[in-house]
């Protein structure tokens, strides 16, 4: 296990022992990959989302249509959500790319506090950062992309 999954169970341990109700989330536990590109992911994937008979919607966005992200030489990858079809709630995010360990920690607080994608969408991410793949991903699974042609149906 990674260092911060072994510090979140002991924090939930050390809160139960003292008379406190925690809960440790697996679903909001990020897993990370430290290598160039940098690898995260958080929640479901399509494959799980299938195999758990989970009707959802996938929205990609590459990392060479945003301008922090080829400033870093980061230009290959990309983020990847997967949110349920009727309500949009995210349930999962994929990212691979520059700092994609740091980013990931936006879809694990939209996982853990049940955001949709139009609330994600609706988010103001600051320019030029590559959080803005963040956004313009939520947008994509909604078909609202800006900063790359839409998907053809």
């Amino acid at each position: 296990q990674l260092a911060h999954t072994a510090s979140a169970m002991g924090e939930v341990a050390a809160e139960n022992i003292c008379g406190m109700e925690a809960h440790y989330d697996e679903s909001t536990n990020p897993t990370c990959v430290y290598i160039e590109p940098e690898a995260a992911s958080v929640g479901l994937t399509e494959e799980q989302a299938k195999a758990q008979g989970i009707d959802y919607m996938v929205g990609k966005f590459p990392m060479s249509a945003n301008g922090k992200a080829l400033i870093l030489n980061g230009g290959e990858g990309l983020v990847k959500i997967i949110a349920g079809r009727e309500y949009g709630e995210v349930l999962g995010m994929h990212i691979i790319g520059p700092r994609a360990t740091d980013l990931i920690c936006e879809g694990a607080l939209a996982i853990g506090s049940e955001l949709t994608l139009d609330e994600l969408a609706a988010t103001i991410h600051s320019h030029p950062t590559v959080t803005e793949t963040m956004r313009e991903c939520a947008l994509d699974a909604l078909g609202r992309a800006v900063h790359i042609p839409p998907r053809r149906k």
